[in-house]
């Protein structure tokens, strides 16, 4: 149907202007006059049918009886739009009486229009008025001086187009004028000639004159008719004969879509089913017809046709299923194939191997043209052991029994081999070989086309193609004709060797089982709150990882302490040794530790890695014991630290909350209240009990400060503190400038020395010694460091300063920085020292760097160049040290060495 279909726009035919001249002849109302349905009716005459219904109410009027039907045309374009269409009216009721909505007679559907569309609705539909129009154009005024206009109820200007779109101020131009009957209804009963029997009627509407012929019926052949229809309606009887058979070409296709395998054509009755022939169902194959699913293309009419048929083999015959998993093929060699028995068997897959040139595996290009190949010797049955199954299928072979001796030899990618040895897309195109053991209960086996006294297979070495040499049975155990299969074996993970190293050196080496896929996802998880970087993966030799490992908490080795705290959730209760060396836990209100007990509250956790798990020793400091493996439960048990270590895993008691758990009580280490002295003990943690939660804040530690009484030392602290009362601090400036380089001292003034700021620290009174541990200065968080050139001992123990790095001491009464000499110093926490790694190049080699104070400090007593005393080392006491043999000496509370 054509898109454009409104009342006035619906220009079924080109009407003669006697049939215009006859209606509008008789249009008794004025220009622009609205037109009654009695007016209508009037003009239609006695012995015409009326064009329009009586009313929208009236049951008997609203039926589409062919004398309520009329034509529309259009006097702005008088070509035909819709031949087919006839509409009636219906007046409107109310407030929209005196209105009509058109109705199209071939399904009853109304008009709806807009400013810029047309459609057709199954009810409602648009009102309109009906008035006379005078053609502005008389050239296009086929209907005579007057025609009828279809105008918008709403607004007299606005009226409808040829279109049915809305035409401002159109009178004239865009009339619409009315064709009435009389139509007439010929009935055409199409008869079966063999039966009698009407197998379809049809109503044609046509006007006075027409001549209607028997119309043309697919499948079915008539010697015609026609009827003439004279002023009545008509009625014409045809017969019609069915045709009998059509011709119909099958034609087989593999899934593949462009093998055609055959084609057969058989004869059929028209408009039959699709009926696909039984030769189609085993063709040169074992494999019976319901093996297979079939699809068609094409319909079966009345004329000769072609119907394209693919089948497809079912998901549950010999499509591979394979495992998303790796394979393991490192097992001895079989001494028996044993065929697979459906399509998801894959106990019984093979590596097929031949040892000329060295042993390699056999696999197919996938090209369809070119033969099964060998692989280079790199790619044996070792070689696939512990790989992933995805990109390797091509290596793995399973068989397939046709008949007693013979089988299909299909690869993991659903591909066959073929009679040629080429690749095979499907069983229908794939070759059938005997397969057996060339002796006894051996493990090398014979293979041959078609039987065990056919071709034999052969292969050219490795990197080369499968071909044919020699036939019959083979009885040999080496050749170019013996082959080797070893079984495949699917598993879910694969171990992988790691390496991890902590931020202290400490390598962890293990193993861990994991679905690899060479990303970060395969990392495994050894402890709770652990991350990795710097991960590197590796597939060569076996899979392998190494990685730097990191702990939620500080660790600590054999060379290496890094004290923390240990914190449980509830009530902020940290862990410590009590005097009686019993294991407790204070709150946040109650934890104050004092210079002398400080270590009692710190802690050393010791990392160990066994069978892929990282299991932690808890070592108190201050107790210089550890927590053993706790056996008691229960608020009231008391836990004694113990030189023997328990051994705890860190898990997960809550959602992102670790604790400590004890694996051979299946418990963790809690408290359950929060006030002083509270014991440590098991907890099944059941909901995730808040102490057993841990967390692991910076260790309490208290910062030394020691002035010798030379009046000088160094200090260094991990966090601020208050500089004391009678002490001055000094940062440091390498000054490199000068002929003779030197180091500028600058005061701090604030009255703070701040975090990871390496100091000079004197006496405001020369001559008096100064010691005192300092807490750290509050409110947190502590001031940023400040530029200086010392390096500070960031440890809770003594470290090694290495030769060619500079102390300060007091040699010949200078006071300096002294280059080490020998295996060198151990330096105290607390304390600087000048890196040889801070001074440049050009100045290494120097032995001493004085310094002297900037313009602020006024102090003068420190010289910047060092008097010499041979073979001596000092103290900044001035006292003398003569190192010897065998014997130690400690200069400033330090060993020299």
């Amino acid at each position: 149907m054509k898109k454009i279909y409104f009342l006035l726009a619906m220009l079924i035919l080109t009407v003669s202007s006697a049939w215009g001249q006859s209606i509008t002849a008789q249009l008794v109302s004025g220009y622009g006059d609205p037109l009654t349905l009695t007016q209508f009716k009037a003009l239609a005459g006695t012995s015409g049918r009326f064009a329009f219904v009586a009313s929208s109410n009236t049951a008997a009027d609203n039926a589409p009886r062919c004398d309520h039907w009329c034509k529309f045309t259009s006097t702005h374009n008088t070509t035909t739009l819709d031949e087919d269409a006839l509409f009636f009216l219906e007046e409107g009721t109310g407030s929209q009486a005196g209105q009509y909505r058109v109705k199209r007679s071939s399904d009853n559907k109304y008009v709806q229009t807009s400013t810029s569309a047309t459609s057709f609705v199954a009810s409602g539909g648009s009102y309109f008025k009906l008035v006379n129009r005078n053609p502005n154009d008389a050239t296009k005024a086929v209907t005579g001086d007057k025609s009828i206009s279809f105008e918008d109820p709403s607004n007299s200007s606005m009226h409808y187009n040829a279109n049915a779109v809305k035409y401002n101020n159109g009178a004239g131009a865009w009339t619409t004028y009315a064709v009435f009957g009389p139509f007439y209804v010929v009935t055409i009963n199409c008869i079966d000639i063999a039966t009698s029997e009407t197998f379809q009627t049809q109503t044609i509407i046509v006007t006075d004159g027409t001549t209607v012929n028997a119309p043309e019926i697919a499948f079915y052949t008539t010697e015609g008719g026609s009827v003439t229809v004279d002023g009545a309606d008509a009625e014409l009887n045809v017969y019609y004969t069915q045709l009998a058979s059509v011709n119909v070409t099958y034609e087989l296709y593999e899934s593949d879509g462009t093998t055609l395998v055959t084609s057969t054509v058989v004869e059929q009755e028209l408009n039959s089913d699709v009926n696909i022939p039984d030769s189609f169902k085993k063709i040169k194959s074992s494999m019976e017809a319901n093996d297979y699913e079939y699809s068609t293309e094409g319909t079966i009419g009345t004329e000769d046709c072609t119907i394209k048929v693919t089948r497809t083999l079912k998901p549950d015959t010999y499509v591979p299923a394979l495992p998303a998993h790796y394979m393991i093929a490192t097992g001895d060699a079989a001494n028996t194939m044993i065929p697979a028995t459906s399509a998801d068997d894959n106990d019984h897959w093979y590596v097929i191997t031949q040892s000329r040139n060295g042993e390699s595996a056999i696999y197919n290009k996938a090209t369809y043209t070119s033969k099964v190949y060998r692989a280079s010797t790199s790619v044996n049955a070792a070689s696939l052991n512990n790989k992933p199954i995805a990109g390797n299928e091509k290596y793995l072979v399973r068989f397939i029994e046709k008949e007693t001796g013979l089988y299909y030899i299909q690869f993991a990618d659903g591909n066959y081999i073929s009679s040629g040895l080429k690749t095979a897309q499907t069983v229908y195109n794939a070759g059938t070989y005997a397969f057996y053991n060339t002796v006894a209960e051996g493990t090398t086996f014979g293979w041959n086309k078609d039987t065990n006294e056919g071709e034999r297979v052969d292969n050219n070495g490795a990197g080369n193609d499968l071909s044919f040499w020699g036939s019959g049975l083979n009885t040999a155990t080496s050749g170019n004709n013996v082959w080797t299969i070893y079984p495949v074996e699917f598993i879910s993970t694969v171990p992988v060797a790691m390496t991890l190293t902590d931020v202290y050196g400490t390598v962890y080496n293990g193993t861990y089982w994991t679905e690899w896929n060479g990303s970060e996802t395969a990392l495994p998880s050894v402890a709770y709150g652990v991350t990795y970087s710097n991960a590197v993966f590796s597939d060569e030799g076996g899979y392998s990882l190494t990685a730097d490992i990191q702990f939620p908490f500080p660790i600590s080795n054999e060379t290496v302490k890094n004290a923390t705290t240990i914190q449980s959730s509830l009530g902020e209760s940290k862990w410590y040794a009590n005097e009686d060396g019993k294991l407790k836990a204070n709150n946040k209100s109650h934890t104050n530790p004092t210079a002398a007990n400080q270590n009692n509250w710190n802690w050393y956790i010791y990392p160990e890695f066994n069978d892929g798990m990282f299991t932690f020793k808890l070592y108190n400091i201050g107790a210089q014991k550890y927590i053993p493996t706790v056996t008691a439960t229960g608020v009231n048990t008391e836990t004694e630290l113990s030189t023997e270590a328990g051994s705890y895993q860190f898990k997960e008691v809550r959602a992102n909350e670790g604790g400590f758990y004890q694996a051979s009580t299946g418990k963790f280490l809690t408290i359950n209240t929060s006030g002083e002295n509270q014991n440590i003990w098991l907890w099944t943690a059941t909901g995730g009990h808040m102490g057993s939660t841990m967390s692991f804040p910076e260790a309490i530690r208290l910062a030394n400060m020691r002035i010798t009484d030379a009046g000088w030392g160094t200090f260094y602290a991990p966090f601020a503190v208050a500089i004391p009362e009678g002490v001055k601090a000094y940062t440091g400036t390498l000054i490199t400038e000068s002929e003779t380089p030197w180091i500028r001292m600058d005061e701090l003034t604030e009255g703070v020395i701040p975090a990871n700021t390496g100091v000079v620290v004197a006496k405001k009174v020369e001559g008096e010694p100064f010691e005192a541990d300092l807490e750290p200065k509050n409110p947190q968080p502590n001031e940023a460091a400040v530029a200086s050139c010392y390096t500070g001992n960031i440890y809770d123990y003594n470290i090694t300063v290495e030769t060619g790095d500079y102390l300060l001491q007091k040699q010949n009464d200078v006071v300096g920085w002294y280059k080490v000499e020998g295996d060198g110093f151990t330096l105290a926490p607390n304390r600087c020292y000048l890196s040889k790694d801070d001074v440049p190049a050009p100045n290494q080699s120097r032995t001493f760097f004085g310094f002297a104070p900037d313009d602020a400090t006024g102090i003068s007593s420190i010289a910047t160049e060092a008097k010499t005393k041979a073979d001596g080392k000092y103290m900044v006491n001035g006292q003398i040290v003569v190192v010897k043999a065998g014997k130690a000496y400690y200069m400033n509370g330090t060993e020299v060495k």
